[in-house]
């Protein structure tokens, strides 16, 4: 088959001027117009004017990018590196997007009229510079982290990270990446703040203790108790269970009760009948009221309590926060019983179902206000501490 070279002419943007695509360009949306032009290129009958849009918005795609790869470069700043080297590589995607449409046209005798660049090279110098630029980053905030800088050694810690993206086993940032995260951590000591615990208080203790999140599930916050062999504590947090609260065993009950009349047989009479001139037997219904009643019991019982606790910053000695957390649980249980005769009872007044249940434990209720308390105590606390 001929191959059929195509070249862009007036007469040809002429007759793109009121197509979809075109309009997409003409509003300077060559990336919706790229994608669309590809699509309808992928399969069916080739048509001029989708070839032509897709050589414009490709090469304005392309000439867009560069241009702003050269702005970046002209400016001097080492921190564009990270850009120019995603610019590159989306001038590299293009060009894959393009490639199975490139291939089809061939075979169909089309040949697109586009500048195919490698970027290789250009990629190679922009993913050197891009490790070396985050690489000295982590350099700079580290001696800022070694003076005691937390913040700055997390910065550090983020930028060794993004170098070994670019360029796994870059000089030494693997071994400076545990220096980094030491630096960054924020340890803080809890100390139980309660005068003359009692065992319930202690037990309760332990459970804060046991929960203590892991270093993984806190963002650079790690938590330790008082008696934990560590020395460099950034926090002390003195916490105190308080406002203990349970309820007594309630039981609540109100009664329904209906009543109505039911037949209740008959008893035969002697009247006279005047159409047989005599006296006749004759039957006369007995009624009689009945009564139901349904008594529905709610058994209630409640148990809350507070975790109060008190931050103290010891690089400065003064306090920086408190606050108390509530933890509460409850339990509730309903039933009925009946009383009376249940057929005066219709849907109005049924009974309930369930049964009548031992009331828990006031320990046992304090225990879980516990749990819903400690979670949040560790979350609050962590995110107010830097």
């Amino acid at each position: 088959m001929k191959t059929k070279y195509l070249y862009l002419s007036l007469v040809g943007l002429c007759l793109l001027s009121c197509e979809p695509t075109r309009r997409l360009m003409e509003r300077g949306l060559y990336e919706k117009a790229f994608a669309q032009s590809l699509n309808q290129l992928s399969d069916g009958k080739v048509k001029l004017k989708q070839i032509v849009n897709l050589e414009v918005s490709f090469k304005k795609l392309n000439e867009r990018d560069e241009q702003d790869i050269q702005l970046r470069k002209s400016q001097g700043q080492a921190s564009e590196w990270p850009a120019i080297h995603d610019l590159y590589m989306r001038l590299r995607l293009r060009q894959k997007d393009l490639l199975p449409v490139m291939r089809r046209l061939d075979g169909l005798g089309y040949k697109l009229m586009i500048d195919w660049v490698l970027w290789d090279k250009e990629i190679k110098e922009a993913t050197d510079n891009t490790a070396l630029y985050y690489y000295t980053e982590a350099q700079n905030n580290l001696t800022a982290a070694r003076k005691g800088d937390r913040l700055a050694a997390r910065r550090a810690y983020k930028h060794l990270n993004n170098c070994q993206a670019y360029r796994p086993g870059y000089k030494d940032a693997a071994l400076l990446l545990p220096e980094a995260e030491a630096l960054g951590i924020t340890n803080i000591r809890v100390i139980a703040d309660d005068q003359n615990q009692d065992l319930q208080h202690k037990d309760w203790h332990r459970m804060l203790r046991e929960r203590m999140p892991d270093l993984k599930k806190l963002e650079w916050k790690a938590f330790y108790w008082e008696d934990d062999p560590i020395t460099d504590i950034h926090f002390d947090c003195f916490v105190k269970w308080d406002g203990i609260y349970v309820s007594s065993d309630e039981t609540i009950s109100a009664d329904c009760t209906q009543s109505k009349e039911v037949e209740d047989g008959y008893v035969m009479k002697k009247e006279w009948s005047v159409t047989d001139s005599a006296f006749v037997d004759v039957k006369e219904i007995q009624y009689k009221t009945i009564t139901g009643t349904v008594t529905n019991f709610e058994q209630q019982k409640s148990a809350s309590l507070e975790l109060k606790y008190r931050v103290v910053d010891l690089s400065i000695s003064m306090l920086i926060q408190s606050d108390a957390i509530g933890g509460s649980d409850s339990w509730s249980n309903t039933y009925s019983k009946t009383s009376g005769d249940t057929n005066a009872l219709d849907g109005s007044c049924s009974p309930s179902m369930g049964f009548c249940k031992t009331f828990p434990k006031g320990d046992n209720m304090l225990d879980q206000a516990v749990n819903c308390t400690i979670s949040r105590f560790y979350a609050l606390v962590s995110k107010r501490i830097d």
